[in-house]
C-alpha cells in the first residue's frame, strides 16, 4: 500500500541506493577521463567498472518502477481472494 512503512524503507533503500551508485559513477568517471590517475592498461577496467555501476542503477531504478507498477495495478484489479 501506499503510506506503509515497508513502503517507505523500500523507497528510502532503492533512493540511497541510486544517490551511492550515482557517487561511484562520478568517481569512476574522474578516474578514467583524468589524465595520469589510470595508466593505459587500467582504462579496460575502468570501463568495466562504469559499465557495472551503470546496470546497478538500471536495476535500482527498476525495482522501484516494479514497485510503483505492482502498487497501482493492485489498487486498479484487486484480488478477490487476498489470501495470496
Amino acid at each position: 500500500m501506499f503510506m506503509t512503512p515497508d513502503f517507505w524503507m523500500r523507497t528510502l533503500y532503492l533512493c540511497g541506493g541510486v544517490l551511492v551508485t550515482g557517487i561511484y559513477i562520478l568517481i569512476d568517471l574522474l578516474m578514467v577521463l583524468e589524465p595520469g590517475i589510470m595508466k593505459a592498461d587500467d582504462y579496460i577496467m575502468g570501463a568495466l567498472m562504469l559499465y557495472l555501476d551503470l546496470v546497478r542503477l538500471f536495476l535500482y531504478i527498476l525495482e522501484f518502477v516494479y514497485y510503483k507498477l505492482k502498487e497501482i495495478l493492485w489498487n486498479v484489479f484487486p484480488l478477490k481472494n487476498k489470501t495470496l
